[in-house]
């Protein structure tokens, strides 16, 4: 029984035998995802409530900083499919200073888009996303309004 166990690790070691010499191909970014990939990722995500899919573009679009173009995306998948990450994207698109398009900077500190920005969080933590904790008890503290009275409150 101790030979056939001997063998059995002997021939991992030798079927393991790893080439070091080999080059490593570096993928830009922004060739890691074709165009035809991206809308079948998204047309599977909007059309068909893939969550995988929407989750595999949603971390593309923040890797090419292009997650300002996906707002629109995020907010179907929330309206059409209560999906929590998506709650979390909208509430980080529009709460994340810095972020401009065509030089435009669209953040915004009034009010209303902070308003709009809290109940994407509220929502998303309500729905069970886990990340949206922290920003929740950052904001927030111990008292956490529910989503649908924080948004009507003016």
């Amino acid at each position: 029984m101790k030979n056939i166990l001997y063998i059995i690790i002997l021939l991992c070691f030798v079927s393991c035998k790893k080439n070091y010499n080999q080059e490593v191909e570096i993928i830009e970014p922004s060739e890691i995802i074709s165009k035809d990939k991206i809308n079948q990722l998204l047309q599977n995500a909007i059309n068909l409530g893939d969550t995988l899919a929407y989750d595999s573009i949603s971390s593309y679009s923040v890797m090419q900083h292009t997650n300002i173009d996906f707002y629109y995306y995020s907010q179907l998948m929330a309206n059409k499919y209560s999906y929590s990450k998506a709650y979390y994207d909208l509430y980080k698109t529009l709460s994340e200073q810095g972020t401009k398009i065509n030089n435009i900077d669209i953040y915004s500190s009034d009010k209303h888009t902070k308003q709009l920005a809290n109940y994407y969080l509220l929502k998303s933590w309500e729905l069970g996303f886990k990340r949206a904790s922290v920003d929740i008890k950052q904001i927030f503290g111990d008292s956490i309004p529910h989503s649908k009275t924080y948004f009507c409150n003016d």
